[in-house]
């Protein structure tokens, strides 16, 4: 979408504290006071979720809840569904005598808390921001008029509330089938409109 110069407005799933996280704060140098601990979000295992470390850019390193640096350490590669995945590891070198380390990581790991960052995570986060926004949030509310609308119409006016057919390619083949005719349909009412802005006062246009 950005490189064709598109906007792109949808939910982004970060792992950098948004507003009301107890992890976002000015200075990802100072701890993060001690009664808001048990605030922190873990994840699946009961760890402390990726979003509790602050990233730096300009330094290209992340910082601990308490404020400790995680320094880039290596590059991984990865094969996912046909795709190479390349990420950049940070590691922790402060682990061992933190006091959050039991909520951290695991202690069968000796080499301390590492965080995974995937090249598109910038990008991630860009978004993120841009639906933060005042205008993020008034664009994307427009979804529920922009994309519901369409379903309501094929379901209420074409009579499509299932599919009559069976199996992927025949099913595909039906929604084009309806797909088409409501875009027939607004064409027909686009085409109305513009002729009806274009005719001049009292005539009346005929077909």
């Amino acid at each position: 979408m950005e490189e064709r110069g598109v906007e792109f407005y949808a939910p982004a799933a970060v792992n950098q504290p948004q507003t009301g996280h107890p992890a976002k704060r000015a200075d990802p140098r100072q701890p993060i006071p001690t009664p808001q601990w048990p605030e922190l979000p873990r994840n699946k295992t009961g760890r402390l979720h990726n979003s509790c470390f602050l990233h730096d850019a300009a330094e290209d390193q992340y910082y601990c809840p308490q404020g400790k640096p995680l320094p880039f350490v290596r590059t991984t590669s990865s094969v996912r569904e046909g795709a190479c995945k390349t990420s950049r590891i940070y590691r922790c070198k402060s682990c061992k005598e933190c006091l959050l380390a039991r909520v951290c990581y695991e202690r069968l790991s000796h080499s301390g808390r590492t965080i995974s960052r995937d090249a598109y995570e910038d990008l991630r986060e860009r978004t993120a921001t841009r639906m933060a926004s005042d205008e993020g949030r008034e664009v994307y509310n427009q979804r529920a008029h922009i994309a519901e609308t369409p379903f309501g119409f094929i379901k209420a006016a074409i009579g499509l509330r299932q599919f009559l057919l069976r199996g992927l390619p025949k099913v595909k083949t039906e929604w084009r089938w309806a797909a088409t005719a409501f875009n027939l349909g607004k064409l027909v009412r686009e085409i109305a409109r513009l002729r009806a802005e274009c005719a001049p006062s009292g005539v009346q246009l005929e077909g």
